[in-house]
């Protein structure tokens, strides 16, 4: 199936999906997927295209078609409108007071500036043999910070595109870890996780300036008149 973004009369962008998988040329090689997985291939865009998120508005097409939940089998706690969720009030209010500590904590190290807002991101639960395929985050722009824990240090990973050298990063999991990267519709950071072990994921956004700023209320003044 072809994926095309259209510009009038004139195809801009294209990218190719096979369920199951297909016939790569460059590796000489049949590419072999489970039924319910898709393999994206020959991604194009015109040169006077290039720069302005043709290919992730064409990779957002092809996650709607194939279903969001779809590119992962890890597992989210308290997600709305989201199939097989973890649903635990015992969670949710675990996960409140981890919030409070972790704003006051990085309150404190901006005691001379104003302290960045942060909102959660997502708490996953990653059994053995699961996996969150590529995604951007670009539609919550901002710096994402998580703290995971791997049950068997080295048995998951955090693996991303360098925005700046498109190079393929793999960052093995210790016990705990903490990663801190900028989400940028401009720079988008394609990253994934995959996991042999029992792992858990817990994210937030932040934001480097208060809803008390002065632009933030300029923005949010803006944003009413334009609602009416």
């Amino acid at each position: 199936m072809c994926f095309a973004a259209v510009a009038g009369d004139r195809v801009v962008g294209a990218t190719w999906a096979a369920p199951g998988g297909a016939w790569c040329d460059y590796l000489e090689h049949l590419v072999q997927l489970p039924d319910d997985e898709v393999y994206l291939f020959d991604t194009m865009v015109a040169p006077g295209w290039r720069g302005q998120r043709v290919a992730a508005r064409i990779a957002s097409a092809q996650i709607r078609c194939y279903g969001e939940r779809d590119i992962a089998t890890a597992i989210p706690f308290n997600v709305r409108n989201v199939r097989d969720v973890v649903r635990s009030r015992a969670v949710a209010a675990r996960r409140r007071q981890l919030d409070r500590a972790l704003t006051v904590a990085l309150g404190a190290l901006f005691a001379d500036a104003t302290p960045p807002v942060m909102f959660p991101a997502g708490h996953w639960w990653y059994p053995a043999g699961s996996h969150l395929g590529w995604h951007t985050n670009e539609r919550f722009p901002g710096w994402r910070l998580y703290l995971s824990h791997a049950e068997q240090p080295g048995a998951s990973f955090f693996r991303y595109r360098d925005p700046h050298s498109a190079a393929i990063v793999t960052s093995p999991d210790d016990a705990w870890n903490v990663r801190l990267f900028e989400v940028s519709p401009e720079r988008p950071l394609w990253h994934a996780v995959a996991s042999d072990t029992n792992r858990h994921s817990i994210g937030w956004i932040v934001r480097p300036w208060s809803l008390r700023d002065a632009a933030a209320l300029a923005v949010k003044r803006t944003l009413a008149t334009l609602c009416g």
